[in-house]
């Protein structure tokens, strides 16, 4: 179990970036902007070590089941279905006798659709139980990141905010924190190194430095490896109108 809080990783992430201006004009970033990448970061970090999860669910009247209730859409995967539970050595079914589809289901608000696990005619029936193992994302705030890994967690998500602010500076045209003059290319140089570095030592810490071949992974959400010497991008907010030039107030 973790011990660490959401405002413990944005402490952790402003001085991993340097950032830790006094006021909210001399930051890149505040609070709410770090919140959102630790976010992002909590999803690619539970990519490249998911929380492993089980649950019992019953077959319904119509011969399927549903997904386990803490199922994540466009994340989780399915690992094993155990049937019958119970049995020593353990029972799994085949992967290849059910799969999961979107079928037509008829509630109370109406008729609508939904994804269940559908199987083999010889498969399991109506009131039957069976143990899904899946995985799920990791959260700080569900305590599920362990204090071992909550260092990493930060490097990943301050990798994506130095990204985000190398990408802005590369794009503005106006001075930045009252300056007279920038040399924005040079600054978005420097804050893409830091990003990448950050990067690395985020796959040292989780032991996927050798996977990734030595460079970074570009992938929000996808595996850490990549082909050697490419670089990060983690630019999954800069365009979504950040403004560095006139950061919001602190909380």
């Amino acid at each position: 179990m973790g011990t660490h809080t959401q405002a413990d990783a944005v402490t952790r992430v402003y001085r991993l970036l340097q950032d830790v201006g006094a006021t909210a004009a001399s930051q890149l970033l505040v609070d709410e902007q770090i919140e959102d990448f630790v976010a992002d970061a909590e999803r690619r970090y539970s990519a490249d070590r998911p929380l492993r999860r089980v649950e019992d669910v019953q077959v319904g009247s119509d011969g399927t089941a549903p997904l386990p209730t803490g199922w994540v859409e466009a994340f989780s995967t399915l690992d094993e279905i155990e049937y019958p539970i119970g049995d020593s050595p353990r029972s799994a079914l085949d992967a290849r006798s059910w799969e999961r589809l979107l079928i037509p289901v008829t509630g109370d608000d109406g008729a609508t659709e939904e994804e269940r696990i559908v199987f083999d005619s010889d498969g399991p029936v109506e009131g039957e139980s069976l143990r899904i193992r899946y995985t799920a994302l990791r959260a700080i705030a569900d305590g599920n990141v362990p204090d071992g890994d909550f260092g990493a967690l930060c490097l990943l998500a301050a990798s994506m905010c130095a990204d985000t602010i190398a990408a802005k500076f590369a794009s503005t045209s106006a001075p930045v924190l009252g300056a007279d003059t920038v040399n924005y290319q040079s600054k978005s140089q420097e804050w893409r190194s830091m990003a990448d570095r950050l990067f690395r030592r985020y796959l040292d810490s989780m032991g996927l430095r050798d996977l990734a071949g030595g460079g970074a992974s570009g992938a929000s959400g996808g595996s850490s490896a990549a082909p050697a010497g490419s670089r990060v991008n983690w630019d999954v907010r800069g365009t979504y109108g950040m403004d560095l030039t006139h950061p919001r107030r602190i909380r």
